[in-house]
């Protein structure tokens, strides 16, 4: 199964500073729960890397699907209008070499057999990242995933993985808005603009909150996001607010 998705966010960030977040391949604010390694192999120059990641794979339920891996030539260069071009294409390595023991058909995991022996699987994923100033500090980002997963696999499978991907231009956009006030790295005051995606970014995590309580994603929420936390050292009362506003069952309007 093939697929490919598209996504767009506005980041309160120079492009200079989401280029940079890109090619850190390896940063500990790239990894994510999935992740079971990420690794920079070689780097030919400032422009040009091979990147190696591994995610992994599912255990429960009644599919079982192997860890899926790539490795990714990422070359990125500079536009004419002073926008930036990211581009990552599948590749080989002699860090990483693929399996080729395993059988197209053998995707579904042995439950009898030690996660350390469990055969990865290669996925390839072509993407394409431009990064384009929108305003002084601020650019925007458009991202082109298209995602091969290797083996066999349903086609909803395929979906949620996609879709996974895409959420990267919500993991830069949570990045540097989590820089964002006078105790952040660039010691800004956080806007109207930039509020209101705050307030989206906090809906979303209480969306996907999975086994924790509303208190702990609000306990989360404040420690990460450094204009929130700054705000509950002004007003002790906030936390508890956002607990009851994460308690309520919202519904979508004609406007939403």
């Amino acid at each position: 199964k093939i697929g490919w998705g598209k996504s767009e966010a506005d980041i309160p960030a120079t492009k200079e500073q989401v280029l940079a977040y890109m090619l850190a391949v390896d940063a500990r604010c790239r990894w994510s729960d999935s992740d079971m390694e990420r690794s920079e192999l070689e780097r030919m120059n400032d422009h040009h890397l091979i990147a190696y990641q591994c995610k992994k794979g599912s255990h429960g339920g009644k599919l079982g699907l192997r860890p899926r891996e790539g490795v990714s030539r990422v070359v990125w260069k500079k536009l004419e209008d002073g926008s930036l071009l990211f581009v990552g294409e599948p590749t080989t390595h002699k860090l990483k070499p693929e399996d080729n023991k395993r059988r197209s058909s053998g995707d579904l995991l042995s439950r009898r057999r030690s996660s350390t022996s469990v055969r990865k699987v290669r996925a390839k994923m072509p993407t394409v990242m431009l990064i384009k100033e929108s305003k002084e500090g601020r650019c925007k980002v458009t991202y082109i995933n298209h995602l091969d997963l290797g083996g066999s696999v349903p086609a909803w499978v395929m979906n949620i993985a996609l879709e996974k991907n895409l959420n990267l231009t919500f993991k830069i956009q949570q990045h540097f808005l989590q820089q964002i006030g006078n105790g952040g790295v660039d010691g800004k005051d956080i806007g109207a603009e930039d509020a209101k995606t705050l307030g989206l970014h906090f809906m979303a995590l209480v969306a996907q909150k999975k086994k924790k309580t509303e208190a702990e994603v609000v306990a989360d929420f404040v420690q990460e996001y450094t204009a929130i936390r700054e705000l509950k050292e002004k007003y002790e009362w906030i936390e508890v607010l956002l607990v009851e506003v994460a308690r309520m069952r919202f519904k979508k309007t004609g406007n939403t």
